[in-house]
């Protein structure tokens, strides 16, 4: 298969500089720390299997690939910078690369795990190209976007997204499956509890209520969720756990890792009904979804 040489990537460094990847003088580069993705700095592995992606522009398409090394890390020449070398191996045609990794438009130096969620097999051709675009972009409204596009394909057909240019204070959204009612909110800040702490606090006392109101096409409605599973969800690029308990409802951080897995799920399942996706989208952050 095509993709087999990505089993022994570690990492994936994209840029649009110039003489990258192999015309480096010297054969080094660097990083500044916040283009790492899902990269510990105290956890960089010397000689890594790397692969290194070449933009045609800023923000634009791969223009070239190769395999190579990196090594001969320096983290402490400049504070917010790392410092490493580079050793190109061969050049790998773009139409190998899985989609995931075509999809990549931002520079940055990416851990494989973080991009690559879904494994690399038959239904890669079914991965669409904005799961990786979900891990990179830092503009909050394209997260959002993006989140609610995930929702609905992962099976989600009762979902609301609310308009914040017309009701501000809103979450982004709510859904309901069968007895379980989510509000959620995403967010691309890794330490929100602070600056989401009274944000939180309303999405738990809108759904103490047993009825969520909302508007559409200018008109109002009620959505009755008395005797409700009731979730509040914000969505990261974190790690899914529970975040606390105020009364019957339960507030989670949800893992955008976990939700794209649960898309796999879906598709892999051989009869699925709601009441299995459900359950399954429940125990997200409790139990492995």
């Amino acid at each position: 298969m095509s993709e087999d040489f990505m089993k022994d990537i570690k990492y994936i460094m994209v840029t649009y500089y110039p003489t990258h990847w192999d015309h480096i003088e010297g054969n080094e580069t660097s990083y500044t720390r916040r283009l790492l993705k899902g990269v510990r700095p105290n956890e960089l592995i010397d000689n890594a299997k790397t692969l290194f992606i070449k933009l045609s522009k800023r923000n634009g398409p791969p223009e070239k690939a190769w395999i190579g090394l990196v090594y001969d890390y320096d983290t402490k020449r400049a504070k917010n910078t790392i410092y490493f070398k580079v050793k190109i191996e061969r050049e790998i045609p773009l139409h190998q690369l899985p989609p995931e990794i075509q999809a990549l438009r931002k520079s940055g130096w990416y851990l494989k795990e973080k991009v690559l969620l879904i494994d690399i097999s038959q239904e890669s051709s079914f991965v669409p190209p904005f799961f990786s675009a979900l891990l990179a972009t830092n503009n909050w409204k394209e997260f959002e976007d993006w989140v609610f596009y995930l929702l609905k394909l992962i099976g989600i057909n009762e979902i609301f997204r609310y308009d914040k240019t017309e009701q501000k204070g809103h979450p982004d959204g709510f859904f309901i499956i069968k007895n379980l009612a989510v509000i959620y909110d995403a967010t691309t800040n890794p330490n929100f509890e602070k600056s989401k702490n009274q944000q939180i606090e309303n999405y738990v006392n809108m759904l103490k209520k047993d009825y969520i109101d909302y508007q559409m096409d200018n008109r109002h409605y009620r959505k009755g969720i008395s005797g409700h599973t009731k979730h509040v969800w914000i969505i990261t690029r974190g790690t899914s756990r529970v975040i606390e308990q105020v009364d019957d409802i339960k507030v989670k951080e949800i893992s955008i890792s976990d939700l794209i897995h649960i898309y796999k799920w879906r598709l892999e399942e051989n009869f699925l009904d709601e009441e299995k996706l459900r359950t399954k989208l429940a125990s997200i952050g409790e139990s492995s979804p």
